[in-house]
């Protein structure tokens, strides 16, 4: 029985062995096959991780280029909003304003029997401006004692009209009208 107890043994020993080398064996490509999945995973999060940066980066960029081109636009408005207002004050105080009223009202002016309103400041539109005004052209305007919130220039009223001739009003009208020509002029990208 030893004979056949050793052989039984040594029969055991070989399926032993033999059952190890292929647990190793299988053991190796389960760990190739790990390993590989691994580094997959790893190259594929690093490559999410590299296109989310670029992503934010990109967000980032834009973010900032906004912030530039709302800055720039906001010293744009700025500047156009100084300058006009220097135009209504030089308007205001230069030499051409009387000249300018006189147009106004030639323009402005339809049965000749309106009513005149100016600004609390105005110094120029005066009863006896109004009274020469009639005088020369054959009108029956009337200059009210009620003075209204406009720096310069008038508000004729009649009946059906409202004709507003205040500086205010006629250069905010051509604010917009030149609002966008001079904003090419001043501001052209070179």
């Amino acid at each position: 029985m030893d004979k056949v107890s050793q052989k039984i043994l040594d029969d055991a020993k070989k399926e032993g062995a033999k059952i190890i080398k292929e647990a190793e064996k299988k053991r190796k490509e389960i760990e190739k096959e790990t390993e590989r999945e691994m580094k997959k995973l790893t190259e594929e999060t690093d490559k999410k991780m590299k296109e989310r940066e670029e992503r934010e980066y990109e967000r980032l960029v834009s973010l900032k280029e906004i912030e530039q081109r709302k800055a720039l636009l906001e010293y744009k408005h700025n500047l156009m909003s100084k300058l006009f207002k220097e135009v209504r004050a030089e308007i205001l105080k230069g030499d051409r304003y009387p000249k300018l009223i006189g147009s106004l009202f030639k323009m402005s002016v339809e049965s000749g029997r309106e009513e005149v309103l100016v600004g609390k400041d105005e110094k120029f539109i005066t009863k006896e401006f109004i009274d020469k005004l009639n005088k020369d052209k054959n009108w029956h305007l009337k200059l009210l004692d009620e003075r209204i919130p406009i720096k310069g220039g008038f508000v004729l009223k009649s009946e059906k009209t409202r004709i507003d001739a205040s500086i205010e009003t006629i250069i905010r009208e051509k604010e917009e009208l030149l609002e966008v020509t001079l904003v090419d002029i001043l501001f052209k990208e070179k």
